[in-house]
């Protein structure tokens, strides 16, 4: 599960380890900035960069968006799935 890994970031690249230090990921994001924050959820990645926001899902490029003004943080809230009814 994500709760027993550790990951970490350098530049635009994504690190995780096990609990005894053992690199699983190295996944390079291809973002032009360096990522200043990070959230990770199940299988999703979530970083940012100064302006630019990336969702990866599985370490595929899922979502994106280019922010007018700077961004300081990513938050991840769950979501409850309710009935139509």
């Amino acid at each position: 599960t994500v709760k027993d890994k550790i990951f970490v970031s350098s530049g635009n690249e994504v690190r995780g380890y096990t609990k005894k230090g053992k690199q699983f990921l190295g996944f390079d994001t291809n973002l032009t900035e360096e990522i200043k924050s990070m959230h990770i959820s199940g299988s999703d990645l979530l970083v940012c960069g100064d302006y630019v926001y990336n969702h990866y899902h599985d370490c595929q490029d899922s979502n994106y968006y280019l922010a007018a003004d700077k961004i300081n943080d990513v938050i991840s809230l769950p979501a409850e799935k309710r009935s139509p009814f």
